[in-house]
């Protein structure tokens, strides 16, 4: 069976990641799945790359994680 490709985008705080974690490990350990987390704030992925405990999660579970930005009311790039 083919793994399975998911993206998740992560959009307004950290918070989001707590909650998709625990569904992400179930999901893994019961079949094949590939999973990106893609940040859209500048901000947030700043605060997720500080966190040793998020990144150590997602490289155990088989994810990656990358930073795309969106325009956004959190990030002031203009």
């Amino acid at each position: 069976m083919r793994a399975q490709n998911i993206n998740i985008l992560i959009t307004h705080s950290l918070g989001e990641v707590d909650l998709i974690l625990p569904m992400l490990a179930g999901l893994c350990s019961a079949q094949s799945l590939k999973f990106r987390l893609i940040f859209t704030s500048k901000n947030l992925y700043q605060k997720f790359l500080e966190n040793d405990f998020y990144i150590k999660c997602i490289q155990d579970l088989g994810g990656t994680f990358t930073f795309i930005w969106l325009p956004n009311k959190y990030d002031t790039l203009f």
